[in-house]
């Protein structure tokens, strides 16, 4: 019996196979049209999720021009069912990922990102571009549910960094030359006692 696939981990979208071996380069066209067939049967069947950890620079939770992959940031798959971890990887250098559970057509799942040190998770589904904004709970790391028939690819997180040492030290300078409150007026010697500031009565220093 010829051994099955099992896949154990998915990046970028290809799959990492145990028990098999090699795929050599195709030297036809019809080859080609075998090895393309093949690829798709071993991807069918499959429900997971991926796309792009960002810095979010500006913090203004949205993917703008020219803000920075995350490489190397963890994220897990999860069933909704049991919250059991069913696929994990790593952001590659431009901050994508994917993740993918093989021989299954549907479910529901969430996805979890670690939280690198020096930042949190920015301002979640902001604007009106799903693609371009960020899924994370920012007190958690994890995103709602999906229910999956196949890969979804906008399931992203922003990142800020944390505010300086410096930065503290300023604003806490400034909390602290903040203006103060006070009263006062004048206190006399009320000789004829009416209670009056008469001309001629003295001040008391």
């Amino acid at each position: 019996m010829p051994l099955q696939p099992q896949v154990d981990r998915i990046k970028g979208g290809i799959p990492k196979e145990v028990g098999m071996q090699k795929m050599k380069k195709p030297k036809s066209k019809s080859a080609l049209m075998f090895a393309l067939l093949l690829g798709s049967v071993l991807l069918a069947g499959c429900v997971g999720a991926g796309n792009f950890i960002w810095l979010d620079e500006n913090g203004n939770g949205i993917q703008d021009a020219g803000e920075p992959g995350a490489a190397d940031v963890g994220v897990t798959l999860f069933n909704s069912a049991d919250d059991a971890a069913v696929a994990t990887t790593n952001t590659d250098a431009d901050g994508q990922y994917t993740l993918v559970v093989q021989g299954v057509t549907s479910g529901t799942y969430y996805v979890g990102f670690d939280l690198p040190v020096g930042v949190n998770f920015t301002m979640p589904d902001q604007g009106n571009d799903d693609e371009k904004d960020s899924d994370a709970d920012p007190s958690t790391g994890l995103t709602p549910s999906y229910s999956l028939s196949g890969v979804v690819q906008h399931v992203d997180a922003g990142l800020v960094p944390l505010p300086s040492v410096q930065e503290e030290a300023v604003e806490g300078s400034e909390e602290q030359a903040a203006p103060t409150a006070g009263i006062g007026d004048y206190v006399w010697q009320d000789e004829n006692a009416n209670g009056l500031q008469d001309a001629g009565e003295p001040g008391v220093g």
